[in-house]
């Protein structure tokens, strides 16, 4: 198995997107799952060219039958490789390798900035917009904290529309449900550029003042 390189942020954009290119096309090497976990916590998992096969495979015939625009393995025919088995694995095993979403395609990219929104919404909740800490809620049941826990959320989407919609000098979604006039929008002047004052000094310094 080939190591790829890990993902930054801070990458180049040129070098993330080989990245990306790179990830996703190992991900059809995978071993997936292959039907229901069992009441035990195990789960089966079947390899690349098991049906329907996502590779081709030269110790398995019935993969070879795929189309050439699906990726053949390096395996030699007659030497065993795991392409074709089907395995079981218990959550005791390899937990800090197996993921819902392969390491590195966009589908585990997606995945993973879900992390970074709701961090988001757990700041805005506690400091930022709200004050929600503990003993905020007072009662006894889970229902008439999911209740409230909803009425305070809805407090939080209304904020942020309404800050969305200041930003941009329109009327918010609650205005206009109570009929409140669009704001008047202010004419803003445009700064000059850095870069065209930079030019433009230069320019004078070159030919001189009174030319």
């Amino acid at each position: 198995m080939h190591d790829i390189e890990p993902i930054d942020t801070k990458m180049d954009v040129g070098v993330r997107g080989r990245l990306d290119r790179r990830h996703q096309a190992r991900q059809a090497y995978a071993f997936v799952p292959h039907g229901a976990r069992q009441p035990d916590g195990a789960r089966r998992y079947r390899g690349p060219a098991v049906p329907p096969a996502r590779v081709r495979c030269p110790n398995n015939p019935v993969s070879m039958r795929a189309p050439h625009s699906v990726p053949t393995t390096s395996c030699t025919p007659g030497t065993p490789c795991g392409c074709g088995r089907t395995i079981t694995l218990d959550d005791s095993d390899y937990p800090d390798l197996r993921m819902p979403f392969q390491h590195g395609t966009l589908a585990w990219e997606a995945s993973y900035h879900r992390r970074v929104g709701i961090e988001s919404v757990f700041a805005d909740l506690k400091k930022n917009r709200l004050g929600v800490h503990r003993g905020f809620f007072r009662g006894f049941g889970i229902r008439r904290y999911t209740l409230l826990a909803v009425f305070t959320l809805a407090a939080l989407n209304i904020l942020n529309l309404h800050d969305w919609a200041t930003r941009r000098e329109v009327l918010d979604s609650w205005g206009r449900f109570l009929g409140e006039p669009e704001p008047e929008r202010r004419h803003r002047r445009r700064r000059r550029s850095t870069h065209s004052a930079t030019r433009h000094a230069t320019s004078l310094a070159a030919t001189g003042p009174g030319r």
